[in-house]
């Protein structure tokens, strides 16, 4: 996941991140925001953060995890709510969509990184993930 654009990168895939979870968890938050997030460093947690300080909204980090599967068991579980793409709703978790006066989050923009001197079939490799990717359900 990219924060900004490079001269050495090739833009994969851009989706729109949502806020992920269950409503109840809100509901029994008391207005701070319970939070699942990835460990550092991570692009969805940096911007859940900054979001939330934008907004001027307490927030705690209620779980965190170094893999995705653990991510989705907190949220799962209620313990607390995600910023993802939509990839990651469905099975027990749902989008948050304007729900609790979360901020709007923005969009996640994946890109694939070269090295200068890439050869060629690390160039054809790239071309080729850039048309595909996208088109996979990557959730």
């Amino acid at each position: 996941m990219r924060s900004s654009a490079s001269p050495d990168e090739r833009l994969v895939l851009r989706e729109p991140m949502f806020w992920l979870g269950a409503a109840e968890c809100l509901k029994r938050a008391g207005g701070e925001v319970p939070l699942a997030l990835l460990d550092a460093p991570c692009g969805f947690r940096n911007v859940a953060i900054a979001a939330l300080d934008g907004a001027g909204r307490r927030y705690r980090i209620a779980a965190t995890s170094a893999s995705l599967s653990g991510l989705a068991a907190a949220v799962k579980a209620g313990i607390a709510i995600t910023a993802r793409t939509a990839r990651m709703a469905g099975d027990g978790i749902a989008r948050l969509d304007g729900a609790f006066a979360l901020p709007t989050l923005p969009q996640a923009e994946f890109a694939l990184r070269l090295r200068p001197d890439a050869a060629t079939p690390g160039h054809d490799l790239a071309d080729l993930l850039v048309d595909m990717l996208p088109s996979f359900d990557l959730g």
